[in-house]
Protein backbone atom coordinates (compact mmCIF):
# COMPACT_ATOMS: atom_id res chain seq x y z
CA UNK A 1 0.00 0.00 0.00
CA UNK A 2 0.94 3.38 -0.29
CA UNK A 3 0.62 4.38 3.07
CA UNK A 4 3.04 4.49 5.43
CA UNK A 5 2.77 1.99 8.31
CA UNK A 6 0.51 3.08 11.37
CA UNK A 7 2.99 3.86 13.73
CA UNK A 8 4.35 6.73 11.63
CA UNK A 9 1.05 8.82 11.42
CA UNK A 10 -1.95 9.28 13.35
CA UNK A 11 -5.08 8.68 11.29
CA UNK A 12 -8.75 8.43 12.40
CA UNK A 13 -10.63 5.43 13.17
CA UNK A 14 -12.29 5.90 9.90
CA UNK A 15 -9.43 6.46 7.67
CA UNK A 16 -7.62 2.71 9.61
CA UNK A 17 -10.79 0.63 8.85
CA UNK A 18 -10.52 1.37 5.26
CA UNK A 19 -7.09 0.90 4.92
CA UNK A 20 -6.73 -1.95 7.38
CA UNK A 21 -9.43 -3.87 5.03
CA UNK A 22 -8.43 -2.08 1.69
CA UNK A 23 -9.80 0.06 -1.27
CA UNK A 24 -12.87 -1.34 -2.70
CA UNK A 25 -13.55 1.74 -4.99
CA UNK A 26 -12.63 5.35 -5.18
CA UNK A 27 -15.40 7.82 -5.04
CA UNK A 28 -14.71 11.44 -6.71
CA UNK A 29 -17.68 14.03 -5.25
CA UNK A 30 -18.51 17.26 -6.92
CA UNK A 31 -20.55 19.96 -5.55
CA UNK A 32 -22.02 22.05 -8.21
CA UNK A 33 -24.96 23.95 -7.89
CA UNK A 34 -26.03 22.81 -4.18
CA UNK A 35 -25.84 19.35 -5.45
CA UNK A 36 -23.60 16.47 -4.74
CA UNK A 37 -22.74 14.27 -7.92
CA UNK A 38 -21.02 11.46 -6.97
CA UNK A 39 -18.53 8.92 -9.58
CA UNK A 40 -17.41 5.55 -8.35
CA UNK A 41 -14.34 3.63 -9.85
CA UNK A 42 -12.08 0.73 -9.18
CA UNK A 43 -9.12 2.26 -10.23
CA UNK A 44 -7.29 5.31 -9.21
CA UNK A 45 -6.03 6.28 -12.27
CA UNK A 46 -9.87 6.63 -13.34
CA UNK A 47 -10.74 8.56 -10.55
CA UNK A 48 -7.68 10.85 -10.88
CA UNK A 49 -8.31 11.46 -14.59
CA UNK A 50 -11.91 12.42 -13.07
CA UNK A 51 -11.24 14.54 -10.70
CA UNK A 52 -8.75 16.96 -12.62
CA UNK A 53 -11.83 17.06 -15.27
CA UNK A 54 -13.83 18.40 -12.53
CA UNK A 55 -11.38 20.65 -11.20
CA UNK A 56 -10.19 22.69 -14.30
CA UNK A 57 -13.99 23.04 -15.06
CA UNK A 58 -13.68 25.73 -12.50
CA UNK A 59 -16.59 26.88 -9.86
CA UNK A 60 -17.25 23.49 -7.62
CA UNK A 61 -16.01 21.47 -5.21
CA UNK A 62 -14.10 18.08 -5.75
CA UNK A 63 -13.39 15.85 -3.60
CA UNK A 64 -11.56 12.17 -4.13
CA UNK A 65 -12.13 9.19 -1.37
CA UNK A 66 -10.95 5.62 -0.46
CA UNK A 67 -13.65 3.03 0.14
CA UNK A 68 -14.68 0.59 1.76
CA UNK A 69 -18.25 -0.89 1.92
CA UNK A 70 -19.82 2.18 4.15
CA UNK A 71 -17.06 3.76 5.45
CA UNK A 72 -14.56 6.51 3.12
CA UNK A 73 -11.74 7.99 3.82
CA UNK A 74 -10.56 11.41 1.88
CA UNK A 75 -6.77 10.61 0.18
CA UNK A 76 -6.22 14.40 -0.86
CA UNK A 77 -4.12 15.10 1.72
CA UNK A 78 -2.07 12.76 1.86
CA UNK A 79 1.09 13.24 0.01
CA UNK A 80 1.91 9.94 -1.82
CA UNK A 81 -1.53 11.27 -3.71
CA UNK A 82 -0.27 14.76 -4.39
CA UNK A 83 2.00 14.14 -7.44
CA UNK A 84 -1.52 12.93 -9.02
CA UNK A 85 -3.10 16.26 -8.99
CA UNK A 86 -1.02 19.04 -9.77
Amino acid sequence: MPFSPPEKLWRSQREMIVLENGIEYYQVNEYKNREWNRYKFTKYKDAIIKFRDLRKEGNRKVLIFGCWKDFCTGLIDRSFYRRYYV
